[in-house]
């Protein structure tokens, strides 16, 4: 990650301590719903599904390589966080976590790891970043791009957790 092309745009009360602190929270519970859909609702389902007509084996792969696409294609324009190829990759990883050998599903270790993945990625940006005041009267709806560097405006950010 190349930190110093990242600048958010932060209320004048917001520190970057402030930040990492409740993106900790945040990005907990980030992985606990993607993974409570992404595995133990739609894999849970897929698998379900191809269990109809092919075997456990095939139905256990082709439901962890189908969801893991839909995570991918969920992650499109993520940014520098995941791109659908990395997420589609690590949702191969989390799909097996889940679903190790037939008949065995379980959502603590996917839901543990990925928690820890988001958390780790989001900690690292924070710390790599600038962070600038926002001016007087700026808002995402009108907030100066012409620096060419990427913008994230974060704009009340410790109130919306």
């Amino acid at each position: 990650m190349d930190g110093d092309l990242v600048t958010y745009h932060v209320d004048p009360d917001l520190t970057r301590d402030q930040m990492l602190r409740q993106s900790f929270l945040q990005y907990q519970l980030v992985g606990v719903g993607e993974e409570m859909l992404f595995r133990g609702v739609i894999q849970r389902s897929l698998f379900n599904l191809y269990s109809k007509g092919f075997s456990k084996g095939f139905s256990r792969w082709s439901s962890i390589l189908t969801a893991s696409a839909i995570f991918g294609a969920a992650h499109t324009g993520q940014g520098f966080t995941a791109t659908p190829a990395a997420a589609f990759l690590m949702g191969v990883y989390f799909g097996w976590l889940y679903h190790p050998a037939d008949g065995d599903f379980n959502l603590v270790e996917p839901i543990a790891v990925h928690s820890w993945w988001d958390t780790i990625l989001v900690h690292r940006m924070l710390s790599e970043s600038q962070f600038t005041e926002r001016s007087e009267g700026e808002t995402a709806k009108n907030a100066n791009l012409a620096s060419g560097s990427r913008f994230y405006p974060l704009f009340g950010f410790r109130s919306r957790f």
